[in-house]
């Protein structure tokens, strides 16, 4: 070490003449002096003679107007100087822990501190080893060797005493130790014996020194892995009877509500082919199902997330596609043959094709975060963690992240970089903790919770969650599924094409969207109503009278009204489809040019007028435009203002 390899006898005989001094005067000599440099007398103000008087300086030069510190004191200034530059024992964190390094090992003796190759990018790589738990425990299990005095590095003494017994002692006292009370936390270590012990251990990173805000010399280890060893072990998760729950395949609705609107009333894309312009968009997020208010807003996307993850879904699977409207750049998103199929088919077929993928993802395994190098298989080892759940057994969630950040973590052993972990070291216990539950979050969230995978629920303020038939079925653990319903709903449709419902049903509210408009986003009273609107665009997206009506029975707990049965067969019958298409027309200044045009283009166009000509397909192909130009028939590109 630079700084600590000083004769540790030395600095313990200083301790007592160290505690007699004001806090004024230790100030004084520790920020004016350096352990060999005179200074003149009046830099030290008022503490010049207390300092004089304790023997901790004496008078130097011809006329004795300089003074320096005592020479049987300079090992103490040295370190004690060391101290108070970084105080880590008060702020212990990474960017501390580093300065630390600095002042207190070269490069190479960092490198093989922490076993990192002489290549490796940075020395201060290994760091992250220091705040680790099995760093302290890997040394209590070493044992004290007796080097040869040539391979002795400078201050280790030749006979190294009983380091693990100090650090045991140190780690069983728990905080901070000042030097000066080392002998008490163990009867059977004396000054000789500790100043013999302490170098191996702040060599190897297993202690630290530093000063406090009375600079008084402290040493302990790495804070952080003193209070894991005081916390108390996380116990398992246990299940709970929850008072309200939501379990809802929101991405499923979300693709189901966006795609029918893409059939009856296409939104408009803007110029970059991609986002929905806000008007739009705010259509369609007014016809999406409401999530529960005590989801914290964390787990509850916006509405216009949802749209836009909606989009990019259909996007992803091919359900939707763009037709040009002009030579301009304005663009419609229409549902494709391809949703229409998507849309006709059943609520399991819909969540299986959603589901699968995702299956898919959790077989092959691998890596939950995009850019981790860990060799460990984070996806398994979120299947393991989920697999002992019960199937619908509600568990907090905090307790469930809890209990397997820290007592069934995977990525303990690891040694590699994480997105979040910076470049420069590798991850403590804690961040390493952290990461895991972030890891667990994710899975619930983001893969199982949007295709109904997993139930939230509420017990209190604490916040649930239970695993679905769908949850087991996307992890691996089931080979099929059957969706949860809500049996017990209470859903009223009423002689004035009222909805109204007596009980929140997230799955009746799913069922109803599509074909009714929504009033509001509560989960209680009339909730939706029936309007030829909403009629007519649930059979545009190819919807038949007949499905609308059961839709409606199966949310319903009543027999539907008369009129509402024949109303909705009325809007229905009156749906008409008509085809959009666009032509290709070929202007001619004259009769004679147009015959020329026809003889050259043969069946594929027609004539209009004298002087316009329609072709049959979009487009001129290459081909066509080759035979035009050869027939002395020049063809002109209309511009954006024709």
């Amino acid at each position: 070490m630079k700084i600590f390899n000083i004769d540790w006898r030395r600095f313990f005989e200083a301790l007592p003449v160290w505690s007699s001094i004001e806090l004024p005067a230790r100030e004084a000599f520790l920020t004016s002096f350096k352990p060999s440099a005179p200074v003149p007398s009046e830099h030290l103000g008022d503490a010049l003679e207390t300092l004089l008087a304790s023997g901790l300086m004496e008078r130097t030069g011809a006329t004795g107007n300089r003074v320096q510190a005592a020479e049987r004191f300079r090992p103490f200034l040295r370190a004690a100087r060391a101290m108070h530059r970084v105080r880590i024992l008060d702020s212990p964190d990474p960017k501390t822990l580093r300065h630390y390094a600095i002042e207190h090992w070269s490069h190479d003796e960092l490198r093989t501190l922490t076993d990192q190759p002489s290549y490796s990018a940075s020395p201060y790589y290994g760091l992250a080893y220091l705040r680790r738990g099995r760093w302290v425990e890997d040394f209590l299990r070493s044992q004290p060797t007796q080097r040869d005095p040539e391979d002795r590095p400078p201050g280790e003494p030749p006979d190294p005493g009983d380091p693990q017994r100090l650090v045991a002692a140190i780690l069983e006292h728990g905080g901070p130790v000042a030097f000066s009370q080392l002998e008490e936390i163990d009867s059977e270590l004396d000054i000789d014996r500790i100043a013999r012990a302490i170098y191996a251990p702040l060599a190897a990173g297993v202690l630290f020194a530093s000063l406090d805000s009375e600079y008084t010399p402290r040493i302990g280890l790495w804070p952080e892995i003193v209070e894991r060893r005081q916390r108390p072990p996380a116990q398992p998760p246990q299940e709970v009877r929850v008072e309200e729950s939501f379990g809802l395949a929101l991405m499923v609705e979300d693709l189901a509500t966006f795609l029918r609107t893409c059939a009856a009333r296409p939104p408009r894309r803007k110029a970059d082919g991609r986002a929905l312009y806000v008007r739009d968009r705010r259509i369609i997020a007014d016809k999406l199902a409401p999530t529960p208010e005590w989801l914290p807003e964390v787990l509850r996307p916006s509405a216009e997330e949802r749209v836009e993850h909606a989009r990019l879904t259909a996007h992803y699977h091919d359900f939707t596609t763009s037709v040009p409207e002009t030579a301009a750049s304005s663009r419609h998103c229409h549902c494709s043959d391809r949703g229409r199929q998507w849309l006709g088919s059943g609520p399991e077929e819909r969540l299986r094709s959603l589901a699968d993928p995702v299956r898919q993802h959790f077989k092959k395994g691998g890596s939950v975060f995009v850019g981790s190098t860990t060799s460990t298989n984070e996806i398994a080892a979120t299947v393991e963690a989920l697999s002992g759940l019960e199937l619908l057994a509600f568990v907090p969630l905090n307790d469930f992240l809890t209990f397997h950040a820290l007592e069934k973590n995977p990525l303990s052993d690891s040694n590699s970089l994480h997105p979040g972990w910076g470049h420069y070291s590798l991850p403590s216990e804690s961040e390493i903790e952290d990461l895991w539950r972030k890891a667990l979050l994710y899975t619930l969230d983001q893969l199982l919770a949007p295709i109904g995978g997993i139930r939230w629920g509420l017990v209190g303020s604490t916040l649930c969650f239970a695993i679905t038939e769908v949850g087991r079925y996307i992890l691996g653990l089931a080979d099929s599924f059957n969706l949860d319903h809500d049996h017990a709903a209470q859903v009223v449709v009423q002689p004035n094409f009222e909805i109204v419902f007596l009980s929140p049903s997230p799955y009746s509210a799913a069922l109803l969207a599509p074909i009714a408009r929504r009033r509001g986003n509560e989960q209680v009273g009339t909730i939706f109503e029936i309007t030829r609107s909403s009629v007519l665009d649930a059979a545009a997206s190819g919807m038949e009278s007949q499905e609308i009506l059961r839709l409606l029975e199966d949310a319903s707990t009543h027999d539907l009204p008369t009129n509402v049965r024949q109303q909705i067969k009325t809007w229905c019958a009156q749906l008409r489809r008509v085809r959009q298409r666009y032509l290709t027309i070929i202007e001619c200044p004259d009769r004679q040019t147009a015959r020329r045009v026809l003889e050259v283009l043969g069946r594929t166009a027609r004539p209009l007028t004298e002087t316009m000509i329609e072709l049959k397909r979009e487009t001129l192909t290459q081909s066509q435009r080759n035979k035009l130009a050869e027939a002395g028939l020049n063809l002109e590109m209309p511009s954006f203002e024709d």
